[in-house]
């Protein structure tokens, strides 16, 4: 005879699974991304351990890039620090405005959950978080995290190691690793798109569109982060 208890667990770990599930295109956008950053970082002179472990601690995509490219160019440690800092100031908001779509019974472990909340992973919830029974928002979101970290470390570990037999292997996936990212980023946009985020949207694109224009690739990555937030809070403020 099943118990109470052991039912509840069961319930926890379906939606568990469900949350794996339901991370595949995030799985499928990070795979080629998370092997390109293993490369880079190898070509940077990491080693597959500090490459693995640069993905284990930060979890940020752009900012490892750019952690890469500015080490390389022998930027100062605390700027290339304050600048990691500064791409990833946009996470600020996410743990605030996915508990106010939380049931109660999530709200308990949110901190728990906030390590794992990266733009992708935050849209995707966003999305389908309200659709998923209240006890079970939680694991379901917990689900959703795992997939996405341990691909992220898994694959930059494999890219790290031999991401270059690879290449050489499949020489046309270096193009699918560039332009994984901003597909995967252009769907989720898509998706959720409505009247609220669109001059947001369009100001950080202008903003980025700016520093391209002027050159300066890395900080256009920043400028779109800043802008984009700092636009909807004043609009938010001034409706």
């Amino acid at each position: 005879m099943i118990t109470q208890s052991e039912n509840s667990a069961r319930k926890d770990l379906t939606a568990y699974f469900h949350g794996v599930a339901a991370a595949y295109p995030i799985v499928l956008g990070y795979l080629p991304v998370a092997l390109a950053f293993g490369i880079a970082a190898e070509e940077a002179g990491l080693t597959s351990l500090g490459a693995t472990f640069t993905s284990v601690t930060v979890f940020a995509g752009a900012s490892q890039f750019a952690l890469l490219g500015l080490l390389e160019g022998g930027t100062q440690i605390a700027v290339t620090v304050l600048i990691c800092l500064a791409l990833n100031v946009r996470h600020i908001v996410y743990g605030p405005s996915l508990s106010a779509r939380l049931a109660p019974e999530g709200q308990k472990m949110l901190p728990l959950a906030a390590f794992g909340l990266t733009d992708e992973v935050f849209s995707l919830s966003m999305s389908r978080i309200a659709h998923i029974p209240a006890k079970r928002q939680l694991f379901w979101l917990l689900g959703l995290e795992s997939a996405a970290y341990l691909t992220w470390v898994g694959f930059t570990w494999a890219g790290s190691v031999g991401g270059k037999l690879i290449l050489a292997a499949l020489p046309f996936l270096e193009t699918t690793f560039s332009f994984s990212i901003p597909a995967l980023f252009l769907a989720l946009l898509v998706v959720m798109m409505d009247r609220e985020s669109l001059v947001p949207v369009l100001a950080a694109c202008l903003a980025s569109a700016l520093f391209l224009w002027l050159q300066q690739k890395n900080l256009s990555i920043i400028a779109a982060a800043i802008t984009g937030p700092a636009t909807w809070f004043l609009l938010r403020r001034n409706p």
